[in-house]
This record gives structure tokens, sequence and C-alpha cells, in this order.
């Protein structure tokens, strides 16, 4: 089951497996101002708190801010904000009408300048065709799991073409947690897009959602999607 992008992929050099998101100029995806900030709508109808979902965020951010990359995320807090596009504040939410497609647990798009600087982003969790979890015994999509995958595509990264066990493995299953921990080959992929830098750590904030300059220097999207893989594949 494949994934369908938005954006061209850009594949690594020889011996590498990650690859690269591209927008439709053919520029490689990636942040030329950090701190990346966001926001989390927590809201869901599976019964998970406020701070559960959060800490599975924060937890998925934190572990590519360790790789030593030189990334930093801001978390700016909730929001009441549900929905993608280019609204000037990034945010994470659940979907209840979902529409991107029913194998795809999650989608990220983001939203570009002709050069490939990555200037605003959203992830939607689709809650209309699975259910979510933040317990490693539940036998269902888990949150931390897969927001690991989309900040890698916040981040610029496409899906790893070798390696089945790398974060950026194009497919899921319901109960996996292995994309918790970041491979060898994500780790790579980062320090490819932007270089060795000291750990940061996740920087907390009062203040309101990101701001930019507006819509006139936008010229690109990309979308790249975390797709369900059923269990009868690994077979």
């Amino acid at each position: 089951m494949t994934i369908a992008l938005l954006a061209a992929l850009l594949i690594a050099p020889t011996g590498e497996a990650y690859t690269m998101m591209q927008n439709d100029y053919g520029a490689g995806l990636y942040w030329r101002q950090m701190p990346i900030k966001f926001s989390v709508n927590p809201e869901n109808p599976f019964g998970l708190t406020e701070d559960e979902v959060e800490d599975a965020v924060l937890t998925a951010a934190e572990s590519w801010e360790t790789v030593g990359a030189a990334i930093e995320f801001e978390y700016l807090g909730f929001t009441d904000t549900r929905d993608m596009g280019f609204d000037q504040e990034n945010v994470i939410y659940f979907s209840d009408e979902w529409d991107q497609g029913d194998s795809k647990a999650a989608m990220t798009y983001n939203w570009t300048t002709e050069d490939g600087a990555i200037v605003s982003f959203d992830v939607g969790i689709n809650a209309n065709g699975f259910e979510w979890t933040v317990d490693e015994l539940d036998p269902v999509m888990d949150i931390e799991n897969v927001m690991a995958h989309e900040l890698g595509h916040v981040l610029g990264l496409g899906h790893s073409d070798i390696d089945d066990l790398a974060t950026m493995w194009e497919s899921t299953s319901s109960g996996e947690l292995i994309k918790r921990s970041l491979r060898p080959d994500d780790e790579n992929g980062l320090l490819a897009n932007y270089g060795a830098d000291v750990p940061m750590g996740l920087a907390c904030s009062s203040a309101g959602g990101n701001t930019g300059s507006g819509l006139g220097w936008l010229v690109g999207m990309a979308a790249a999607g975390l797709c369900l893989q059923r269990r009868r594949r690994q077979d």
C-alpha cells in the first residue's frame, strides 16, 4: 500500500535509505527559521485527556530534538483550531471530517517558499477511521508512534526507502510502537538536512500562534501521510 504525496521525494545519496521531500519547484524542504512553533488541539472522541495527548506529541518532538541537529521546536500550548490551511498557525489536531483517504492514519501539510523554506504546517490525525491511544498495551493506533513519523515530515523528511524499522518508513499498523524510537537512518536524514548542533530541549511559551509576513511569499505546498499496513503484509 503506497502513500500519495503532493510533493516529490528527493532521493538521498547512494547507501542511504532516507529521502527528502520536495515542493513543486523541485526544492528540498527545510526550515530556515527556528524555533518551529506549534500548538495542539487535544479534543478527541477516544477519552484521552489533554495532558495525555500533549505528552505524546511533545515526547515525539523531543525524539527529533535530541538527535543533535540544528533544529528546535517551541510548543505554544493548546488551541481550538481544527482545520488544515495556511492560517499562520501550526496545529496538530484530530479530524472527525477526514477526507485524506481511508487508509491514511495522519497527514502532514507543509507550506513553502519557492526555494523550499517551510513557513507553516498542519498535522491532521484521522479520528474517523482509526482508534487512538497513548497506552503501550492497547492494540490500536499509538499517538506518539505516529506523531514521531509526521514530525519527520514537518522537518522535511520523506519516507525511508529501505529500512522498514525506521520512524520514516511509509506504513504503520495498530499497536505499533517502533516509530517512537528513531533509527540511524532517520537521524542521518535530519543531520543531512540541518547539520549538527548541540541538543536543544522543548521551549514553552504563553505566546499566541505562529506569525508570518503574509501570503504573498507563499508559493508551494507539500503533503505526506502515514498509511495503515495490514498485518497480513508482514507474513
